[in-house]
């Protein structure tokens, strides 16, 4: 899992959870690996306000590729998004898409 899109504004930590065990912390430029066993899994991103859940499987020899991006949406830059911003819970947006699935 990666948090390094030129689409990310860079604010708040993303957490990590996989198959509900908390597995780390992403800040922007930052990247996560973890070894899992073949089979389902469920990945789970948040920021204190937004959770986003991926549900995905995995078979023998298989890698899978997420990122984590906060964006900024409407009203991110307002005058009341920054008095939000200022108590620590701005208006931005939390998506988790999964890259792509590598074959060894």
């Amino acid at each position: 899992m990666r948090r390094q899109s030129k689409e990310d504004v860079g604010y708040r930590d993303i957490f990590v959870l996989l198959d509900g065990e908390r597995i780390g912390v992403l800040q922007h430029g930052d990247v996560l690996t973890r070894d899992v066993h073949p089979g389902p899994h469920r990945l789970q991103v948040h920021n204190t306000l937004f959770k986003k859940p991926v549900e995905f499987t995995l078979g023998v020899g298989e890698h899978a590729q997420f990122i984590a991006i906060h964006r900024a949406g409407w009203g991110t830059y307002s005058v009341w998004a920054f008095w939000i911003g200022f108590l620590g819970a701005g208006p931005f947006y939390l998506t988790l898409e999964r890259e792509s699935t590598v074959q060894s």
